[in-house]
């Protein structure tokens, strides 16, 4: 990361350097002597090595207290129950409790029964009360399996008190007896833990 900035001739703190612009030998410190500036060879520097002793210092790595960083989590959303009889929409909905931004949605319907057959679509996608749809027409909720590719999403952040909602629609034909459909959704993101 910080190697492309010293190739582009800016350093760590910010000031040009026309020997690392001109591909002129940089001294790196004493472990590295010199090497040759913008080469491919990764070397962590003396000053990389201050910044991250002090990353360290500041941010203490103490057993059962939450950490501050970027880390991978998902979200999950109650179960849609379509039944014979039921509501054909069914509204889903979740709320953070850390700072959330969604990279990838999951949903998984399952069908039983012979009338099991209609079309599941998402009708809304909100957070918070921006649409994550750039229309209003509804989505496939099955191109969102969880073995689809390409589904990576760049979602509105939400911070606690941010609800996001999934509105899910079935049609079709009407379910008989005791035939169900069932949509299970989570939302895939990063936050600060």
């Amino acid at each position: 990361m910080y190697d492309d900035i010293e190739m582009l001739g800016y350093m760590l703190d910010g000031e040009e350097d026309d020997d690392e612009l001109m591909g002129r030998r940089v001294y790196s410190g004493p472990a590295r002597a010199y090497r040759r500036a913008g080469g491919r060879r990764t070397v962590v520097s003396a000053r990389k090595r201050t910044l991250m002793r002090a990353k360290r210092a500041l941010v203490p790595a103490i057993p059962g207290a939450p950490g501050n960083a970027l880390r991978g989590f998902a979200l999950g959303f109650p179960i849609a129950t379509f039944t014979s009889g039921g509501p054909t929409t069914i509204e889903v909905q979740a709320s953070p409790q850390l700072a959330f931004k969604g990279a990838r949605l999951v949903v998984v319907v399952s069908r039983a029964g012979a009338t099991s057959t209609g079309l599941v679509t998402i009708s809304t996608f909100l957070v918070g009360q921006r649409d994550q749809r750039v229309s209003g027409g509804a989505l496939l909720a099955e191109a969102y399996a969880p073995n689809a590719f390409q589904t990576v999403m760049a979602l509105d952040q939400a911070t606690p008190g941010i609800d996001i909602r999934l509105g899910f629609t079935l049609t079709g034909p009407a379910l008989a007896g005791a035939d169900t459909v069932l949509v299970g959704s989570q939302i895939i993101g990063a936050t600060i833990a």
